[in-house]
């Protein structure tokens, strides 16, 4: 009897020991599932930029809309290119469980790991100005619009964000020196090195 009293307070100890041992080992990620993504393709496209004021006629924010079929000429500043980045789990963390019943929490992991554009070229197959000819960087001519931001800043202030989200919009800020056909090409480099691109339709920039 003394034996089999024994038994069962030490396998009670156990179980408690290592119930507390499981919660109080983590409890800042208990339960929280980490995972790490990488940016495995894109898909882009043409938007109408549409600017909302207040009532002293202050800028406050674009609305966009979808290009609609057949409209291929808008003015430089209506112009919407959006980039929609389309990640990738790679690997994922889930909490593991003992046999006797009570969870094993490991140790604790960054709950999440996105991996990030390091650069963006912008180019046009047309001269834009006298300052910018077919091939030539245009990413001092465009703002970044970050996901899920109002905010407008330059190319490189967006690279160097640390969370960019996955679907951005870039618009042109300089009007060009005569109206011409383009065709806007955005390089996107990735951290490990590899490079994804995003070639627009064919649209007609105006001043």
């Amino acid at each position: 009897m003394k034996k089999g009293v024994f038994t069962m307070m030490f396998f009670f100890c156990i179980v408690t020991v290592g119930s507390v041992v499981t919660l109080s080992g983590c409890d800042d990620c208990r339960g929280v599932e980490s995972y790490n993504t990488r940016i495995a393709s894109l898909e882009n496209g043409l938007l109408e930029m549409i600017p909302v004021f207040d009532a002293n006629n202050v800028f406050q924010y674009f609305d966009t809309e979808t290009l609609p079929t057949g409209i291929t000429s808008l003015t430089f500043d209506s112009v919407g290119f959006e980039i929609h980045l389309i990640p990738q789990i790679i690997s994922t963390h889930v909490s593991g469980e003992f046999s006797i019943g009570f969870t094993q929490n490991y140790a604790c992991e960054p709950p999440l790991i996105i991996e990030q554009p390091i650069g963006i070229q912008i180019t046009s197959n047309s001269d834009y100005d006298q300052n910018h000819k077919a091939g030539s960087s245009l990413n001092d001519i465009f703002l970044a619009i970050p996901a899920g931001s109002s905010r407008t800043i330059s190319i490189d202030d967006f690279i160097l964000e640390k969370d960019k989200g996955y679907r951005s919009v870039f618009i042109i800020n300089v009007a060009p020196d005569l109206q011409r056909n383009h065709i806007i090409t955005f390089t996107i480099t990735l951290e490990d090195g590899k490079e994804l691109i995003a070639v627009f339709d064919e649209i007609t920039i105006r001043q």
